[in-house]
């Protein structure tokens, strides 16, 4: 394994995967369509907003599809929906930003319908310090296998760009194989032998963080490779701090693959975050990730239902821009969220990232109200809204609980519904600043 820990980054509140966006929404008499898909599983309680009305409680189509119309003159929507362990999601877009918006649940894995069986054998002997063979395919899915053996494995069934990495004791990545366009089930490589040798072992080179904020930590930077049909794996160094990654050997390469180098850092000591993902498909040489210029923000003044300000020019001029405001409570385990499986989640720690339990706790609770700049319109404020009178929706925390509060705006190359800055499109960049506090409920 290499790059980042295993379920690991310092960096966002991902509130959901974006499985797709669409292009211009389409205008007609009885005004703007919009429609919004869930991926699986899908959220327990849906609600919208058309324009500055109420939010109505909203149906799923058999496949999970909701939508709204907006009335000729209106632009502006919200869709809020209700996720495991009581935690609830707002996107507050515009017509401007698409016509298809597709959602998902934190911990929400694209996982595949079906699967295959996968055979061959592989022959890795040749690679100095060999302990074992990670094998990676689309859908996050990894198996282990030994250096020379026999193999039959199940993975996602289609067609499958199948990744060969070979690690050390400690996990880090020692040589790699590509196969493209795997028809699975069937043989790999055509059932020929998948042999290590010289060629396949990485080039290592630079990767650096540049722009790194006064009173902020070591900055922690990564990278990974993300092939034409979808598989993922990273190239930087185990214990996440790397000065080297692995480029891919020219053989194992192929058009619509790229490379995603990502830089995080944080300051302790106020709570701030800063983080660059950016992606290409001509990496593979030296690379320096620049971190954005922090944000300062005192928090919202206590309240059920605060309202935060988000004042910060470092992302003028960018076309993609979005504000997030999350408040949490009664927490008790996390996860955090990892770009090394790009697992949605939240995260909490001392650079102040937000969090959802692993186990269920009726007490808890968060929400978190993402809103586009077409949205805004030239706003800054995001209030928390009371949606606890819907069915299905939680109730707020109780007077005197302590809450949590995460903040973000995030500034980006092309607009990503509604906010996973660990998986830009190629040949993109999208960036980070956050900050986070606690209050006492009123």
């Amino acid at each position: 394994m290499t790059g980042r820990l295993k379920m690991s980054s310092l960096c966002i509140l991902v509130v959901a995967v974006i499985a797709g966006c669409g292009g211009n929404s389409s205008v007609t008499s009885e005004g703007t369509p919009i429609t919004v898909a869930f991926a699986q599983p899908p959220p327990s309680a849906v609600a919208t907003q058309i324009g500055n009305g109420a939010f109505t409680a909203a149906s799923l189509s058999s496949d999970n599809v909701t939508g709204v119309v907006l009335p000729p003159g209106t632009t502006n929507y919200a869709v809020a929906y209700v996720c495991p362990l009581n935690s609830v999601l707002v996107l507050e877009a515009s017509a401007q930003d698409g016509a298809e918006v597709t959602l998902a649940c934190p911990l929400a894995l694209p996982f595949p319908s079906g699967f295959g069986a996968a055979t061959g054998s592989l022959n890795a002997s040749a690679i100095a310090g060999a302990t074992m063979v990670l094998v990676r395919a689309p859908g996050f899915l990894e198996v282990n296998v030994g250096v020379s053996e026999p193999f039959n494995i199940s993975l996602p069934a289609g067609t499958d760009d199948v990744a060969f990495l070979v690690q050390d004791k400690n996990q880090d990545l020692l040589a790699l194989k590509i196969f493209h366009a795997q028809g699975i089930p069937g043989a790999i490589n055509g059932g020929a032998p998948v042999v290590f040798g010289p060629g396949d072992v990485p080039v290592m080179q630079p990767l650096t963080a540049a722009n790194v904020p006064a009173g902020f930590v070591s900055p922690l930077v990564s990278a990974e490779y993300q092939t034409v049909n979808g598989t993922v794996f990273n190239l930087a160094g185990f214990l996440f701090a790397p000065s080297t990654y692995a480029a891919v050997p020219a053989a194992s390469t192929a058009s619509g693959d790229g490379y995603i180098y990502i830089g995080i850092d944080s300051n302790p000591e106020t709570s701030q975050t800063v983080e660059t993902v950016q992606s290409t498909t001509s990496g593979g040489g030296p690379f320096t990730v620049a971190l954005p210029a922090p944000w300062s923000f005192a928090g919202p003044s206590p309240a059920t239902f605060p309202t935060f300000t988000f004042n910060y020019s470092g992302f003028s001029g960018l076309p993609a821009i979005n504000e997030q405001a999350s408040i949490f409570w009664n927490q008790i385990a996390s996860v955090r969220a990892g770009s090394k499986n790009r697992v949605p989640s939240f995260v909490t720690s001392s650079s102040g990232e937000g969090a959802t339990p692993l186990q269920t706790n009726p007490a808890a609770g968060q929400i978190t109200v993402t809103a586009t700049a077409n949205f805004q319109g030239g706003a800054n404020t995001i209030t928390i809204p009371d949606l606890s009178a819907l069915p299905g929706f939680p109730s707020p925390a109780a007077s005197g609980t302590q809450i949590s509060w995460f903040a973000q705006i995030l500034g980006g190359t092309a607009q990503q519904f509604p906010l996973s800055i660990n998986s830009p499109p190629l040949n993109s960049s999208i960036a980070m600043v956050g900050t986070a506090g606690t209050y006492t409920q009123p």
